[in-house]
């Protein structure tokens, strides 16, 4: 089992320790979320292993065998900006418009590039994005409960939270441009009043409903 560190840590009983399998308790999480903590806080992006030790077969008719994982362990990587972004977002910032970026990373992680790219300003506090659904009954509808000043958002990969942190702009009176490039993307793409996708590395579909093709 490979992803997402949280993810992992969540579907494991167990760790491995000096070629031992150890149980997993509260201490040893909080000692693995440290040491990831402090990986995260230097810009990489953290991926988690696990395994099954014991034979999948026994758990063909028990689901449950994916919170019964043996913590392998975590590797740091790094993905750098390409460069030229900083550059970017003064320009924007000279035509008044604010660059958010939005992460599925660690905050951490997210922290450290929008230091890196000018987006958030040195020690200033990163909003972590809360989302909750509306106070009418059977409105499926979310708002944001945190302050969209920031403009550095924590997301959900595979959640509707890239379309709501738009709609919410929007609300604020807000024209909003978005740059996507996968099919998580395209809901919030369709949403914003432009929406951009990178020639190179954009996937077809979202090509396809993108207004602003960068090349």
């Amino acid at each position: 089992m490979m992803g997402a560190v949280n993810t992992v840590l969540s579907a494991s009983k167990s760790y491995l320790f000096e070629d031992k399998i150890v149980e997993l308790d509260d201490d040893a999480r909080s000692s693995i979320m440290k040491s990831i903590e402090d990986i995260a806080g230097r810009g990489f992006h953290v991926c988690g292993f696990a395994e099954l030790i014991e034979s999948q077969e026994q758990y063909d008719d028990d689901p449950t065998f994916l919170t019964k994982m043996v913590f392998i362990g975590f590797a740091g990587l790094l993905n750098p900006p390409a460069g030229g972004e900083l550059q970017s977002v003064q320009r924007c910032n000279t035509m008044d418009i604010k660059v958010a970026l939005l992460s599925d990373d660690r905050i951490e992680t997210a922290r450290v590039l929008a230091e890196k790219t000018g987006i958030l300003e040195q020690n200033k506090e990163v909003a972590k994005v809360m989302l909750e659904t509306a106070v009418d009954e059977g409105s499926e509808e979310k708002e944001l409960i945190e302050d969209l000043q920031e403009y550095v958002f924590n997301i959900d990969y595979y959640t509707s939270d890239k379309l709501e942190i738009v709609k919410s702009f929007q609300k604020m009176g807000k024209k909003v441009g978005v740059i996507g490039g996968d099919q998580n993307d395209l809901e919030a793409m369709k949403q914003a009043d432009i929406a951009f996708v990178r020639g190179k590395t954009g996937a077809e579909v979202a090509k396809e409903i993108a207004d602003v093709i960068v090349v």
